[in-house]
């Protein structure tokens, strides 16, 4: 596959993933040329032999987007933060976080330090499928195969990770 084969294919899908977390359709014009000059500079490396195609570039999305919100929350706050379910227009449940602003920003290192914290109240095993469905959005089936669990286990320790950082956070936000 070439990189305007690539482009062609994916700038419109690539587009309103970002569109629809930002809800801003500069930035997201600006975030997604960022993510395919990435596809460009590291085609090369893409290895179809270790991932799909789409993880891979949905891990550049994911990725310039955490940096974009990381620059964010240095230049704004947020007055209250929240963890909920999305469902985005492919039907992919995520977990994000999401503030009155929508998720336009991030409180600068203090909220990092909370949810860091909140994190760290999990086990072992809630802080490891936490993260990897959070922090590295992947899919149940992709965590399940990760740890090799059944997939009943990813969505039940899951929902027991979110009701505990939800109940910390709300915690540290109420009073």
């Amino acid at each position: 596959m070439n990189f305007d084969q690539i482009y062609s294919e994916n700038k419109l899908k690539v587009f309103n993933f970002i569109l629809s977390r930002t809800n801003n359709r500069e930035v997201s014009e600006e975030l997604a040329n960022d993510v395919f000059v990435k596809v460009a500079e590291f085609m090369e490396v893409f290895n179809p032999e270790k991932s799909k195609f789409q993880t891979w570039l949905y891990n550049i999305v994911h990725n310039r987007m955490t940096d974009y919100y990381r620059t964010a929350a240095k230049k704004s706050s947020m007055n209250e933060i929240m963890l909920g379910d999305y469902v985005n227009d492919c039907g992919v449940e995520t977990l994000q976080i999401q503030s009155d602003y929508f998720v336009d920003n991030i409180e600068s290192s203090e909220t990092m330090q909370k949810i860091d914290k909140a994190f760290a109240i999990l086990n072992k095993v809630e802080r490891e499928i936490a993260e990897l469905y959070i922090m590295q959005d992947k899919q149940y089936q992709e965590i399940a195969d990760l740890l090799d669990v059944p997939i009943g286990t990813v969505k039940g320790t899951l929902s027991r990770a979110r009701g505990k950082m939800q109940t910390y956070l709300k915690n540290i936000y109420v009073n």
